[in-house]
């Protein structure tokens, strides 16, 4: 019980230090939601952005990924990416868009992509409890730990990694991703990835103060 309150807690100093940024993502992902639910121009403006999206093809999320996972938090966060931060932003999220854009639509092909409850509930669960926390957010904490200068393999035979660094990570990823996917699973597949794009901002800052090396 200790452990996690321990984790709880890391994750919400970790939250209560984005505290701005977080609202306004929420703030802006629950107007866009609603404002394509109710406002015809609106609905109209979003489907045409995501034709033009859909026009990119895989070239959306290998551009769009490194600005939004890799850019702009660093300069949210006022640091200069040196050395292999410039592999993580260029290399790791390129990549990472890939995977996403296709997580999205392998969750189409085998669940469907129609916005009912039971569609969203059955994807959201397979997001955030198969592909989150089994691959995604080990993968990341790992990359940020090689961008400091630690050994990923010593990192994943360490304990201390999946309680100091895991556990309050997939405390943090639940909190801010399931309300989150909640709603990108309500929209349609064309603006899914865009809207994920919005959150995507405000876990990068999250998750760069729970990777930290513990003191």
């Amino acid at each position: 019980m200790s452990t996690l309150r321990l984790a709880l807690g890391q994750a919400g100093r970790a939250f209560r230090s984005n505290l701005p940024a977080m609202a306004a993502v929420l703030i802006l992902g629950t107007a866009i939601l609603s404002s394509y639910a109710l406002i015809p121009a609106v609905r109209q403006a979003l489907d045409a952005f995501a034709v033009w999206k859909d026009g990119l093809g895989l070239w959306y999320p290998v551009l769009i990924f490194p600005l939004v996972g890799g850019l702009i938090p660093a300069l949210v966060q006022g640091r200069r990416p040196r050395g292999r931060d410039w592999c993580v932003m260029f290399g790791f999220w390129a990549e990472r868009g890939l995977e996403i854009h296709f997580l999205y639509l392998g969750l189409g092909a085998l669940v469907g992509t129609g916005t009912d409850i039971g569609t969203i509930l059955i994807k959201t669960a397979l997001d955030m409890f198969v592909y989150s926390a089994a691959w995604a957010l080990p993968v990341y904490l790992l990359v940020l730990a090689w961008a400091a200068g630690e050994a990923p393999l010593a990192l994943v035979r360490s304990s201390s990694f999946w309680r100091d660094r895991y556990l309050p990570g997939i405390l943090a990823n639940w909190i801010l991703w399931i309300p989150a996917v909640l709603m990108i699973y309500s929209l349609p597949a064309g603006l899914q990835l865009p809207v994920q794009n919005l959150f995507l901002v405000i876990w990068v800052l999250v998750a760069a103060l729970i990777a930290r090396r513990p003191a």
